[in-house]
């Protein structure tokens, strides 16, 4: 039998690059070749590969008979290579080459991650753009990459610096990119949240979100009234008149005098605390909240407002979650304290009418603008009546990563 009687009708116009891919962070890209299929009796296609345009070919795989595509994965970066296929046949032999199709692979990409810390706020821009942190904190850039990142302090906070990808200071973070890369940085509250109680409220309408630290609170005087009898104390200065005023706030470290007065069939039989004892007049130096006893008349002293209870998030939150609790009726301040990460991460008074419960009713509300960090976390909530309240029982939530 001839060979011009088995012979394979050549192939056409061969390697359309169909994709040239590269993942992120990897060692290897791939082409993906096509080609026109003019054999009738094929046993399959050899495909041939050059690296560069004047390198010796060497096979690099076979496909089976009518197929007309091949992907050829593992190559290197940057790199040019030449492709050409040919049909075989165990009966026939090979056809002659298809024409030859060159193309060159990208360079790889890494990622650039930017992590903001602390208890302040603000942003992170890259220069090339791709970072705007904020809302974008990560981004792939070609492999070999310099860039800047530029930090930008939010009101009321501070950019105290860089950690990773080389960077340190407060400056300009320049960054050459050639592997995953992560930097982090750090913005702190540029005023202290010292946990003292505000002056009573008078009159007046509290609107946004930071006040003026409240000057030091007065020291609250108590005069409790025991006994089967009945009478009054009053004070001098005035402010109690105990009958019916039986609680006063005074500045720290007032000197003042209180006098009893039994009714009629009742008998002033003495005080108790305050460094006071026996019938006549108790003074008292006010350098913290006092509570006296006057023996005689049987009416029950001021209570003390309970505290707010807290409501539940209902499982994990985001790092930045909105503390929700039920208003106690007198309130006109809360105490919020939250502690996240083994500190007290959030320490700071809010009125009733920031926290939308002025009217001593309903549910109180409040978003600061700490981010915290993943992990479990414990808030609680004090309330102040005119004196000191009480705390809440602790709540815990999980931030979720």
């Amino acid at each position: 039998m001839s060979h011009a009687a088995l012979r394979i009708v050549p192939i056409a116009v061969v390697l359309l690059l169909a994709a040239l891919l590269w993942p992120v962070e990897s060692n290897a890209a791939q082409f993906t070749l096509s080609w026109v299929d003019n054999s009738t009796n094929e046993d399959g296609f050899a495909i041939e590969r050059a690296t560069g345009t004047g390198g010796a070919f060497a096979q690099v795989g076979t496909v089976g008979a009518n197929v007309t595509s091949f992907t050829d994965t593992g190559l290197g970066a940057a790199t040019t290579y030449c492709y050409r296929v040919r049909a075989f046949s165990a009966a026939a032999g090979n056809s002659p080459y298809s024409n030859q199709a060159c193309a060159t692979t990208g360079a790889p990409t890494v990622s650039l991650a930017v992590v903001k810390t602390g208890t302040g706020s603000g942003t992170v821009s890259s220069a090339p753009a791709g970072i705007t942190c904020g809302s974008i904190c990560s981004s792939n850039y070609t492999s070999g990459s310099s860039l800047t990142l530029n930090a930008s302090a939010a009101a009321g906070s501070t950019f105290t610096g860089w950690t990773g990808g080389g960077c340190s200071g407060t400056g300009s973070c320049s960054v050459t990119l050639s592997a995953a890369t992560t930097v982090t940085a750090n913005f702190d509250q540029t005023t202290t949240s010292t946990p003292t109680p505000p002056p009573p409220t008078t009159s007046g309408t509290t609107t946004g979100t930071t006040q003026a630290p409240p000057p030091p609170p007065p020291v609250t005087l108590t005069v409790s009234k025991v006994g089967t009898g009945s009478g009054t104390v009053t004070s001098t200065p005035a402010g109690i008149a105990c009958g019916t005023t039986c609680t006063k706030n005074y500045a720290n470290g007032l000197s003042l005098t209180l006098n009893a007065a039994p009714s009629a069939g009742s008998t002033f039989t003495g005080w108790a605390g305050g460094g006071c004892s026996g019938t006549g007049t108790c003074s008292v130096s006010l350098t913290s909240s006092t509570t006296v006893t006057a023996n005689a008349p049987a009416i029950t002293g001021i209570t003390t407002t309970g505290p707010a209870t807290l409501l539940s998030f209902g499982g994990s939150v985001g790092s930045n979650p909105t503390y929700r609790w039920t208003a106690v009726s007198t309130a006109k301040w809360y105490f919020m304290q939250v502690n996240n990460g083994g500190r007290v991460r959030i320490a700071r008074w809010i009125s009733a009418v920031e926290a939308g419960c002025g009217s001593g009713t309903g549910t109180c509300s409040y978003t600061p603008r700490t981010n915290l960090n993943p992990g479990t976390s414990w808030w609680f909530i004090k309330t102040w009546t005119g004196v000191d309240g009480v705390w809440s029982d602790a709540m815990s939530f999980t931030v979720a990563p």
